[in-house]
């Protein structure tokens, strides 16, 4: 071994250095190079000869997409060092877009870990990564696969592993390492992703949606080819079968597919009227007023004023290539702004602006691709309404006995190719309907919306139903963490407002457990009388900017999970239920309690984790419960099994029509039982089995 550190041994057999150390690769015995720089030809260095090589192409600098080459180089490198277990699962869950038979914006990689995984088994392997300098490129590639190995591999780690604590590691070895602000943003992203790529991620697509953006911007034009393009997959409405994951949009004039669910991006909650100028603020305020179509709607699916926001898609850039209407106004064109028109009949759709749009409650979308729904008619994957609410008879047991699903989805199945054989025009999709807020403890109004959008009875519970769901809170539920997101709470307030509210934990706090940072802000300026602060969504918002970093220090050394949180989860996919978590935290704080608290793996599907932030209000009233129940594919709102630890939780679970299931981590007994079906002291004392059975009606 040399006697100058040339590259330093980061992990076994993993080696992380500068170009240099491409002059030593004998005497450290390497047999496998990743080169990540922009530079293709660093790969013919003398010194490599018949050393195995994978090239990521990127520049250093904080704007350049490192993301999307992370998979592939992660998998060369477990090939190389034998982690099969991480090969086999980047493989597999590489880009959902590849399935999709398109690329993401942005998107690119190459097959040099596949022609390569066959051959690399570990033992004697030793691959080098390197960069020109050995400090970022190369050091968010080797963090990259730290992460992956952790989360892939939990056996090999002895603690929970962030992104910021992988690089510490990197330095322990090799103290030039570090990443810049981009690459490490990248590297949080990737590991909330559970270390792949997926196209359904919202923070996934916006980070694709801002790729595109600035290509536009630095160059002037987008590459058509890649950007997605909907497809029909089988079992979608208009395949002629019925039981596709995803929601169609549809011409109206036309009938002409242009976008799916999977396209739509969910847009965050503003501050509402106050952020528009007077004139558009007074019309959006006669319209709620009025019941116009300025009121915004809970659903993301369905989109802020009656229209949805979707990522760039081929055919906006194919609509006006023949010269068309709308010629000018190809998103790839090099106009900032213009309209969009249907791919097939030139009907206008919507609009799209790269500098970007406000949505009916304020909040900026960069870049702005909208349709309006009143153009598009929008087909559910689930059977059409006119069989969902019908009553079965049940079948009793007996030789003879069984499922008559089988039968209603045979029906269900014909009667839906019959109407769009006809042409029949389906009901265009309003998502999920905002209930009017009327009281902390959610009201019948809430209830009713709920088992109208789940098709269940008024008060949510499935008639003859089993429980087939399972949606966890995070705060206090999954994780021992209500004291330091109080604390954060308390102090962020202070920071922002000058106001220090009552902090003694629990009892000061018991008012607004379970509520998201808005409706604590609306809860102390109304309990204190503090109209100073101004308008609430305002300081709302600023507190929770604030208080991101503050929880973050105050977890910084750990989040410690609840005992019996993963046999519950592996007992609940063993019978075969859906898990989701719900939480009035905000993604990355969610994403943050999940990864230090070791329990990211039992959820891999970020699709699957709802954050307040993604509906209109968050608890104690029911939206993000009928948001998870809407992404669980839960059409009967008392099949789910809610687990929480608040009262506005139970308040949520309840309205949302969902079995509520308290656990006293974080108040007492009492005062959760007269809110809840079942109230537990610990969460391994609650058998699903034997729950199950008896929701059984």
């Amino acid at each position: 071994m040399p006697t100058v550190l040339v590259a330093g041994e980061v992990a076994p057999g993993l080696f992380l250095g500068p170009l240099s150390s491409l002059d030593h690769v004998r005497e450290l015995g390497i047999t496998h190079v990743v080169t990540v720089l922009n530079d293709p030809g660093s790969m013919q260095h003398d010194a490599l000869g018949s050393i195995q090589q994978h090239l990521v192409d990127v520049e250093d600098v904080e704007e350049a997409n490192l993301l999307s080459q992370l998979p592939d180089a992660v998998a060369f490198v477990a090939a190389a060092l034998g982690w099969h277990t991480a090969v086999a699962a980047v493989a597999a869950a590489c880009v959902s877009a590849t399935s999709a038979g398109t690329a993401a914006p942005g998107a690119s990689g190459s097959d040099d870990s596949s022609s390569n995984s066959a051959t690399g088994r570990g033992g004697s392997n030793r691959v080098l990564i390197h960069c020109a300098q050995g400090v970022s490129r190369s050091a968010a590639v080797a963090a990259a696969c730290l992460l992956a190995r952790a989360a892939l591999q939990p056996a090999t780690a002895t603690a929970p592993l962030e992104p910021t604590a992988a690089v510490a590691e990197l330095r322990r070895h090799w103290p030039r390492a570090a990443p810049n602000p981009g690459f490490m943003a990248q590297l949080e992203l990737f590991a909330a992703m559970g270390c792949r790529l997926l196209e359904s991620y919202v923070p996934y697509k916006r980070f694709l949606l801002q790729q595109a953006a600035q290509q536009y911007q630095q160059q002037g034009f987008l590459d058509a080819a890649m950007l997605p393009q909907p497809r029909e997959a089988a079992g979608s409405p208009g395949s002629g079968e019925v039981g596709g994951g995803a929601t169609l949009y549809r011409c109206r004039k036309c009938r002409g597919l242009v976008a799916t669910s999977d396209n739509v991006l969910e847009v965050e909650q503003g501050p509402g009227a106050a952020a528009f100028r007077w004139r558009k603020r007074d019309k959006l305020q006669r319209e709620a007023t009025s019941g116009g179509s300025g009121a915004a709607s809970s659903g993301p699916s369905a989109g802020e004023d009656g229209s949805l926001f979707v990522e760039p898609l081929r055919w906006m850039c194919e609509a006006g290539a023949e010269g068309g209407a709308g010629a000018a106004d190809s998103v790839t064109g090099g106009a900032t702004q213009g309209k969009l028109y249907c791919p097939r009949c030139a009907a206008r759709l919507g609009s799209f602006n790269w500098a970007g749009a406000q949505s009916s409650s304020g909040a900026w979308v960069t870049p702005s691709f909208q349709l309006h729904m009143a153009k598009l008619d929008a087909l559910s994957p689930g059977p059409p309404a006119a069989l969902a609410g019908i009553r079965q008879p049940r079948m009793l047991g007996g030789s003879g006995g069984g499922s008559s699903s089988g039968g209603v989805a045979a029906a269900a199945a014909q009667l839906q190719a019959a109407s769009l054989a006809d042409g029949a025009v389906p009901s265009a999709a309003n998502g999920t309907a905002a209930a009017d807020s009327k009281g902390a403890s959610g009201t019948s109004h809430d209830a009713a919306a709920a088992a109208a959008a789940g098709g269940g009875t008024e008060n949510g519970t499935a008639d003859g139903g089993y429980l087939r769901y399972l949606i966890f809170d995070c705060d206090g539920v999954l994780v021992d963490s209500e004291r330091a997101s109080c604390e954060a709470l308390r102090r962020a307030i202070l920071q922002v407002t000058g106001f220090d509210i009552p902090h003694a934990f629990p009892e000061d706090f018991q008012p607004v457990f379970g509520m998201d940072v808005q409706s604590c802000v609306e809860y102390y300026q109304q309990r204190f009388e503090r109209p100073d602060w101004g308008e609430a969504a305002f300081v709302a918002a600023e507190v929770t900017a604030a208080k991101e970093g503050l929880y973050a220090e105050l977890t910084a050394g750990g989040i410690a999970a609840f005992p019996g949180v993963s046999q519950l989860v592996a007992q609940a996919r063993s019978l075969g239920w859906g898990v989701a978590v719900a939480s009035s935290g905000t993604p990355a704080k969610i994403a943050h309690n999940l990864g230090s608290s070791g329990l990211a793996h039992l959820f891999p599907d970020p699709h699957l984790i709802v954050s307040a932030k993604h509906v209109a209000r968050g608890k104690p009233a029911p939206d993000v419960y009928i948001e998870a129940l809407r992404r669980l594919g839960c059409s009967e709102p008392g099949r789910a099994l809610v687990v929480e630890d608040a009262v506005n939780g139970l308040f949520a679970a309840k309205a949302a029509g969902c079995f509520a299931v308290g656990v006293a981590t974080s108040l007492p007994s009492h005062m959760l039982e007269p809110h809840a079906d079942l109230v537990l002291q610990h969460l391994c004392e609650l058998d699903l089995a034997a729950v199950a059975p008896s929701r059984a009606r």
